[in-house]
């Protein structure tokens, strides 16, 4: 679930790709293979594939709600 989310496809549907899922896929089975060579608590590789997977779901979101607060901002002034 975490790479299908960090790999670009939402959760309220109709947008994501194969190519975003496989980079995420790669992506944390990267990091978490790093990550245990390094010694590091399994607590720890939770903590940071739970992380990953906040940041993907919120992300995009608060993006948009920038983007949308900037739209406006530059409109009001034009006018």
């Amino acid at each position: 679930m975490a790479a299908v989310l960090l790999g670009g496809v939402s959760i309220f549907g109709g947008r994501g790709g194969l190519v975003g899922v496989i980079g995420a896929v790669l992506l944390l089975s990267t990091l978490r293979n790093a990550l245990q060579l390094a010694d590091v608590p399994a607590n720890a590789l939770t903590i940071v594939t739970g992380s990953l997977l906040i940041a993907s779901v919120v992300g995009p979101n608060v993006a948009t709600q920038a983007r949308d607060a900037l739209r406006r901002r530059r409109a009001r002034t034009a006018t």
